[in-house]
């Protein structure tokens, strides 16, 4: 199985740019499923490409004068704080 974040959502409302997802594995036949994962040295590795992609992306979003933001109805605190 390969680890990896899916579930992307994005929506745009004027200048901002809102995000959520669930992190998850895909299972041999390729489908995505949402599902808790517990190797840390993976989770620690998403956390650090999460924050590195959410930074590139709220720079980019700024020069076109945009915002990227969690969705009001994301839960996931702790992946909120990387944005």
């Amino acid at each position: 199985m390969n680890s990896g974040a899916g579930g992307w959502k994005w929506k745009q409302k004027r200048n901002v740019f809102t995000y959520s997802y669930q992190f998850g594995l895909f299972n041999k036949d390729g489908n995505w499923q949402a599902t808790t994962i517990k190797d840390q040295e993976v989770i620690d590795r998403l956390e650090y490409t999460l924050k590195e992609f959410h930074d590139k992306a709220r720079d980019l979003l700024a020069t076109l004068d945009l915002k990227l933001e969690p969705a009001d109805d994301f839960s996931s605190e702790k992946a909120k704080l990387t944005a």
